[in-house]
């Protein structure tokens, strides 16, 4: 085993409250190499890997430090996949963004070419489309159908991303539907701010259209509602849910182009999934403050007993001494009554109160 996949192990055994002698058994089988577990302990607890947590000595307790998860994720083994999740969920990888696609009516056609990648009329097998990519603006009454033409590009925008841009031909209609990339968001803030900046790119290029080519671009339009896709640890949960169509109206499962995702089209339900681990780590965070009060209060009430304890023995001490002088004639017996009874009932005072 690799010293790194090793300290990993120990790492998050150790964080899961596990002593060095029991992470020994669990990695290597016997507990006599708890003292090299204990050596890399130290260790990550220098780099603030791990935390001790505060109280205890014998054995010392761990919990996960600030630097905990940037070095599992830097060591972690992935074999192909992403070994931190929460259930389901992996917590790490990004959330994808798909489908944000926008339309814009063409009121005037280019005047310069485009490069069209792709051209098709659905209903004319024969039309020549290498001469449907060069021309302006071909007419559908000759070819008998409408013409769909595609280009793949990134054009000439600030974010560098392939975009789809669809140019539709009707007999009485002209529109280019602009298909935005997908866009990866890592927090709840790129997931609220995400439709403005995908509308945002879409101006963009729709300007662009409109000063490269030529075209007369109308008002934009929002074509369909965008979904939101979560990358699932285990291939297996999205084969059982499609073969049993587990899904619903706004959710669902997806293994097209090799992946296995999780859908939504509900922007809430996406952002309550990308905030999951941050509620399980306040949460973590709650246990282990309310960890720590506790175990200042064992301490405390461990102080407390201890002094309960010395004084118990004083007073012990002290009858017995009292008592061996009493015995040797030191101490008159009827001395000592008399000043116990006078300690336990004093005078009342008999000065005067002021008026």
């Amino acid at each position: 085993m690799k010293v790194n996949e090793l300290r990993v192990k120990i790492a998050k055994l150790a964080a899961e409250g596990f002593c060095p002698s029991k992470i020994a058994e669990i990695i290597f089988g016997s507990n006599k190499y708890r003292e090299k577990v204990r050596y890399h302990i130290e260790k990550l607890e220098k780099e603030n890997v791990l935390r001790r947590i505060r109280g205890t000595r014998n054995p010392k307790l761990y919990t996960k430090g600030d630097n905990f998860w940037k070095f599992i994720n830097k060591y972690e083994k992935k074999d192909g996949k992403n070994g931190n999740h929460v259930g389901w969920f992996i917590t790490k990888a990004p959330l994808q963004a798909h489908h944000f696609f926008y339309k814009f009516n063409v009121l005037a056609p280019p005047s310069r070419p485009v490069p069209w990648s792709k051209a098709w009329a659905p209903n004319n097998r024969h039309a020549d489309c290498e001469k449907l990519k060069r021309e302006l603006c071909p007419l559908p009454r000759e070819y008998k159908s409408d013409i769909h033409r595609v280009w793949k590009c990134s054009p000439g925008d600030n974010f560098g991303k392939i975009v789809t841009i669809k140019e539709d031909i009707g007999y009485n209609s002209h529109t280019i539907t602009i298909m935005m990339h997908h866009e990866e968001l890592y927090t709840k803030e790129d997931l609220q701010d995400i439709e403005h900046v995908m509308l945002d790119r879409a101006m963009q290029i729709a300007e662009f259209l409109q000063r490269a080519f030529g075209y007369k671009l109308g008002l934009i339009e929002k074509v369909n509602e965008p979904h939101y896709a979560f990358e699932l640890p285990d291939p297996e949960i999205v084969q059982i849910a499609k073969k049993h169509n587990i899904r619903t109206p706004d959710s669902w499962f997806d293994d097209s182009n090799k992946h296995n995702h999780f859908e939504t089209s509900k922007k809430r339900v996406a952002q309550a999934i990308i905030e999951l681990p941050d509620t399980l780590e306040e949460l973590q965070q709650v246990v282990e403050e309310q960890a720590k009060t506790i175990m200042q209060m064992h301490e405390d009430l461990q102080k407390h007993k201890a002094i309960s304890q010395a004084q118990a023995r004083f007073n012990a001490f002290l009858i017995k001494t009292i008592d061996a002088l009493v015995q040797d004639g030191i101490i008159d017996a009827k001395v000592l009554q008399q000043y116990m009874q006078a300690d336990a009932n004093p005078k009342p005072d008999d000065r005067r109160d002021v008026v």
